[in-house]
């Protein structure tokens, strides 16, 4: 599942919107939620680079701690794009997916 999905079903956004999300289609959501997807999209692909007017339109709509819990979540979906840049991960077979747990650092092992 994409981030861009991800994020968009946490909104209050309706099923319709959430598809249409899913395929790039923004041109239909309502300016929040076409916001909380510029915002995905930036952090995901250049995080250093958000604009100054889309700085502008988010705190127009979001309180910083919202602009905290979109940020936080968007990053939480994106948290594998690390190890994956440096090939550092390790796949995960559906087979094994219920042999993961989570160290307390926030690592996860592949239980043997």
């Amino acid at each position: 599942m994409s981030v861009r999905l991800t994020v968009a079903r946490q909104t209050e956004a309706d099923r319709d919107e959430v598809e249409r999300a899913a395929r790039g289609d923004d041109g239909h959501l309502l300016e929040r939620h076409r916001l909380i997807v510029a915002l995905a999209d930036a952090l995901m692909t250049q995080p250093g680079q958000i604009d100054d007017r889309l700085m502008a339109d988010l705190r127009a709509h979001f309180t910083v701690d919202q602009l905290v819990e979109i940020t936080l979540k968007t990053m939480k979906y994106n948290t594998q794009k690390v190890s994956v840049a440096l090939g550092t991960d390790r796949a995960v077979t559906p087979d094994r997916i219920g042999q993961v747990r989570w160290n307390l650092d926030g690592t996860y092992v592949v239980a043997d």
